[in-house]
């Protein structure tokens, strides 16, 4: 499937995939619930969800966008519940592009930019793409911080990057 311009959501744990495997499949059960749920409710697709790194598609950013806050918040929620070692946490991208996909993943230049920009998003937070930025801009509540240009390996072109933070009231990314 390629052509017209996709939103893609990269999520990805930040815990060790044999931690996970040796002590903690109830949180990767957690985190397939929350995400499977969120993913279906903003008309999303699924493509990849093998260890830790998850890749959904959506027809637009601002349902990948209402897809990530919607998931960070559901975290949160589940963390005030968990003592320290069931606590889940996410990193998560956005980004938009043409791109190919099938049943085993997403491919092409678009996504290695989200694969450069997930190994620099810090635990518990959302970063966004320009491009993301661009149609999101005043239609959903969350504010979008600036971090610059990044200049990633084997990607030509700086990406404008921008860190997600919930609106007010929308709860926070988990710790």
């Amino acid at each position: 499937m390629s052509g017209q311009p996709r939103a893609l959501l990269f999520t990805e744990f930040c815990r060790k995939v044999s931690e996970l495997e040796t002590k903690g499949m109830d949180m990767v059960e957690a985190h397939d619930i929350i995400m499977r749920g969120a993913v279906k409710k903003h008309a999303g697709v699924v493509v990849s969800s093998a260890d830790a790194l998850w890749q959904a598609v959506f027809d637009s950013p601002l349902k990948a966008l209402a897809t990530a806050l919607a998931v960070q918040r559901r975290l949160c929620e589940r963390n005030r519940e968990s003592p320290p070692e069931k606590k889940v946490s996410a990193k998560m991208c956005l980004h938009e592009g043409v791109f190919t996909s099938d049943e085993k993943g997403v491919y092409g230049i678009e996504t290695d930019v989200l694969y450069r920009l997930i190994e620099a998003t810090p635990c518990g937070r959302v970063f966004a793409t320009g491009k993301v930025y661009a149609k999101a801009l005043g239609k959903h509540p969350c504010a979008f911080i600036p971090l610059g240009r990044e200049h990633f390996t084997g990607i030509h072109e700086a990406v404008e990057v921008f860190e997600i933070v919930p609106a007010l009231g929308l709860g926070s990314a988990p710790q």
